[in-house]
């Protein structure tokens, strides 16, 4: 999708709005390939990951499961793993931490 985004083929805010109504299986189904496979190959070849996490659901700083997912795979590759914003308030907080995320506090200018 963040190529289609960057290609002009549909804005940020598109993707947001659609991704919110019915979260992205959507775009999972255009895709025609297991997203989960692809997004772990790309972890793999990267030197880090950064997690947009932003309010969602009425929860501030929301991780959700894939990207819970994601992170977990980021974290057993050794990956640094950045967090735009602190972590949230969920169940699973205690694995967020375990993660040893760097908290960016919204500064992007703090990626090393």
């Amino acid at each position: 999708m963040t190529k289609k985004i960057l290609a002009g083929e549909i804005s940020l805010e598109e993707y947001l709005a659609i991704k919110g109504k019915a979260g992205d299986a959507v775009f999972r189904e255009q895709a025609g390939q297991d997203l989960i496979k692809r997004y772990y190959n790309m972890i793999k070849e990267a030197d880090a990951i950064l997690i947009v996490n932003g309010d969602k659901k009425g929860i501030k700083n929301y991780i959700g499961g894939n990207t819970f997912l994601e992170m977990g795979f980021a974290y057993t590759m050794d990956k640094k793993i950045f967090l735009l914003n602190p972590i949230p308030d969920m169940a699973y907080r205690d694995e967020l931490e375990a993660m040893k995320p760097i908290i960016l506090d919204n500064d992007l200018s703090k990626i090393n």
